[in-house]
């Protein structure tokens, strides 16, 4: 090659790049105005929303009613302004490269029955924006890690009465049965579990023990999957992800909604949900929650019974300042059910088989949660946060728990276990906001540090039971010899603190770093003996890293490194060395696009999960254990999320999952992990008649599947696989909504399974609502 034809490749070259740059990184554009009042005067705090399909940015306008927005792409947008007190008003606005829009904008003081939209319930199946992912309430387009949000049009649309069923919706997540039948909200996220003591679980960004402490579905706004590590914003996290239900929150309108639900297995539920404003200048807004559901079961001799209340109040102390408070009361009564025995003989049983007894199996639960959160605007761009969160629950629970088979392979041994389990949680976070500029770079920025103590209390009685016939069931046998086996008190105290930027590097390149540090104290006392069985100290540091970048029109890609780190409570060192925590770690990549002028979010991500320090048998004494486990999930996901047409809406998901043991000196390297299918998804598909004679008809269905997955570690049965139709129609005329769904259609035998015994899931089954809003 000449010098000469160098120098002209070279001179191409960088007129390509050149040109590449100016391509990509075009011209700056701002939307900045101000809001008064009718009488001229500034409105501070207005809610300011820019909103292009899923991307949505928020501000609030400052002390002098400002506001700004920078680095905004080309494009048409919708800009609103909402304020208490005031009626909402939006405009479109067409941005060009390089311009600089300037928008005023002015408020009408709204009459006190008068809607406020910017708090209205959202009516489709796309949300804009999550906080789970950061806490920095950035557009799902922009976050660069896989997140799913289940709205509260798809819970009403499916008439979800148990809070695990938002798995259907979400790709690569599965249900984690309940303790013993009820409606828990834990969730296997990647392939990996929640553990016991709630490893994965957030109730509005707090620690929750779904497990331990679950809640009826009245309350919630939405749920919002995280999927992997996310120890940065959370602390002591399952690798898989994080689960954060979102409860409902006072809105400034009058409403009064009340629902009767019936259905199969004379299913009774009452519901209301009354919000509004309790004073002239809607400064302070009050929500109840109220449910009532009493059932029965497709298992034989089950029957559960339940009351839950969610009062809230807000209030608009000044200007700058605003609380929140928030209880929720939920109260269990309902047959404990283990379920039948691993076997491959349970999968020929009829779904209904109890495998308790009738008078013996029963469960009580009481909790109570309570959380203030307090919020303070500094200036424009800075603003903090205090939230102060309680969560107690109490249970009284008496079970049969299957035992294995007998040689005839139709005779389970049993026995009786009765545990009385108490926990008790407090935590405190603290979180400082701020958008500020370094040179050519904005931040978008969070630091926070969080204090919680959790303690959880159970002593397990146990004695013998009379064996049963499990195809010829015949029940009566009492429990004899009971005695305590064992008890214990679990201690958890920690103290994290954490930094987390958003830095948009340029309009079309924005990172997202940060880390948190924890320090762990951990302990758990045997209280009839009080001696103290396990110490587990641990500092840990959780870093973060990730890329979005805006390659071409609404499309993002995207490249995330994250970690997780999780104590292990249970086992100990054969030389009495502290027990490393498991630690975690994820490299994810992706591709997020708005589609259909932002109606539908389309998100593909691959990833790859390694959890380590995961404790295995010592080969020496199986009486102790050692850390040289090591567990890998890797695959791909695919959702799609929206409004297709004026009148379709849908929900696509599918997820490929290869999760197994990669490291391990008693368990087979490859060995699949529990509940976790190669192949899960469904679709979830809506039609909103609006013309003529079917004005206000809904017609919608889902069909929702896994394949084969294993049961345990160290069982070789695996679960079928299955497909399950469910169908909805409902009716909207004036205040009335009528509506009936049909789950399982074809009656399909499917099954869950925790690493003790098998759940088989409801067959066919019938739900009708009748609601009016006042």
């Amino acid at each position: 090659m000449t010098k000469s034809t160098l120098s002209r490749l070279c001179l191409a070259a960088s007129l390509w790049i050149l040109a590449l740059s100016n391509t990509l990184l075009g011209q700056e554009s701002v939307i900045r105005g101000r809001v008064f009042d009718e009488s001229g005067a500034t409105v501070p705090d207005a809610a300011i929303r820019l909103e292009r399909g899923a991307v949505v940015e928020s501000r609030l306008s400052g002390a002098d009613g400002a506001y700004e927005f920078r680095s905004v792409r080309p494009g048409s947008y919708r800009l609103s302004a909402d304020r208490t007190g005031f009626t909402s008003l939006s405009v479109t606005v067409e941005v060009d490269p390089g311009q600089e829009i300037v928008h005023d904008f002015t408020l009408q003081t709204a009459a006190v029955s008068e809607a406020v939209t910017v708090y209205a319930d959202p009516p489709e199946f796309l949300a804009g924006e999550s906080t789970t992912s950061s806490k920095l309430n950035i557009a799902l387009l922009e976050t660069p890690q896989s997140i799913s949000v289940v709205t509260r049009r798809t819970i009403e649309d499916r008439q979800m009465l148990r809070l695990h069923e938002a798995a259907d919706n979400a790709a690569g997540v599965q249900l984690a049965p309940g303790y013993g039948g009820i409606p828990a909200g834990g969730f296997v996220l990647r392939g990996f579990r929640p553990a016991f003591t709630g490893g994965n679980s957030l109730r509005n960004g707090f620690r929750d023990y779904t497990f331990l402490s679950p809640r009826d579905t009245q309350g919630i706004e939405r749920v919002e999957f995280l999927k992997g590590p996310s120890s940065i914003l959370y602390g002591q996290m399952e690798v898989g992800g994080a689960t954060n239900t979102i409860t409902k929150r006072p809105l400034p309108q009058h409403r009064i909604e009340t629902g009767m639900q019936f259905g199969s297995w004379a299913l009774t539920r009452p519901t209301i949900d009354a919000t509004g404003p309790l004073n002239r200048d809607q400064s302070l807004l009050y929500r109840v929650n109220f449910a009532y559901h009493g059932s029965d079961s497709f298992r034989d001799h089950y029957r559960i019974d339940s009351l839950y209340v969610l009062p809230s109040i807000s209030w608009r102390a000044t200007e700058k300042t605003s609380f929140r408070f928030e209880t929720e009361l939920q109260h269990f009564d309902y047959v404990h059910d283990s379920g039948p025995p691993i076997a491959p003989e349970s999968l020929t049983l009829p779904v209904s088989r109890f495998l308790g007894e009738p008078d013996v199996s029963d469960g009580n639960n009481l909790q109570l949660g309570a959380t203030i959160e307090i919020t303070h605007t500094f200036s424009d761009n800075w603003n903090g946060r205090v939230g102060l969160n309680a969560l107690l629950s109490d249970s009284d629970l008496h079970w049969v728990s299957p035992r294995g088979l007998q040689d005839d392979r139709r005779t389970i041994n049993r026995r009786f276990v009765n545990s009385i389990e108490f926990t008790e949680n407090y935590a405190m976070q603290n979180d400082l906001y701020g958008r500020f500029k370094t040179g050519p770079l904005e931040h978008n920025f969070v630091f926070g540090f969080e204090l919680s103590r959790w303690q959880f209390t159970y002593d397990w009685n146990q004695g013998s039971l009379a064996p049963i016939n499990m195809f010829e069931p015949v029940y009566g046998a009492r429990p004899q010899g009971v005695f305590l086996l064992f008890a214990e008190q679990l201690y958890t105290n920690i103290a994290g603190i954490y930094l987390q930027d958003q830095i948009t590097l340029h309009p079309r390149v924005k990172a997202l770093v940060g880390a948190r540090g924890d320090f762990v104290d951990q302990r758990s006392n045997d209280p009839v003996s009080g001696v103290r069985q396990n110490d587990v100290n641990a500092f840990n540091i959780a870093p973060r890293a990730g890329i979005v970048v805006n390659t071409w029109g609404d499309a993002n890609a995207y490249f995330s490194y994250t970690t997780s780190f999780f104590p292990n409570l249970y086992g100990r060192l054969r030389d009495n060395a502290p027990v490393a925590p498991q630690q975690g770690r994820q490299f994810e990549a992706g591709i997020k696009q708005s589609l259909m002028n932002g109606r539908l979010l389309a998100t593909l991500a691959a990833f790859q999960i390694w959890k380590q320090n995961v404790l295995t048998p010592d080969p020496v004494d199986p009486q102790f254990r050692v850390q040289t486990g090591e567990q890998l999930s890797k695959g791909a996901e695919l959702e799609l999320t929206g409004r297709i047409t004026r009148n379709w809406s849908a929900i696509f998901n599918y997820a490929f999952t290869r999760a197994f043991v990669s490291k391990d000196n008693s368990i087979r390297v490859g060995t699949l992990l529990p509940a976790a299918p190669r192949h899960s998804g469904g679709v979830m598909s809506v039609w909103d008649f609006d013309r003529a004679a079917l004005r206000g008809v809904s017609l919608g269905g889902g069909v929702y599947s896994a394949s084969g997955r294993p049961t345990s570690l160290f069982n070789p049965l695996v679960l079928p696989g299955y497909a399950r139709v469910d169908l909805f129609v409902s009716y909207r005329r004036s205040n009335w909504k009528l509506q009936v769904n049909v789950n399982n259609v074809g009656n399909r035998n499917y099954y869950e399974s925790t690493s003790f015994n098998l759940h088989p899931q409801p067959s066919r089954h019938v739900i009708a609502n009748v609601s009016y809003t006042l």
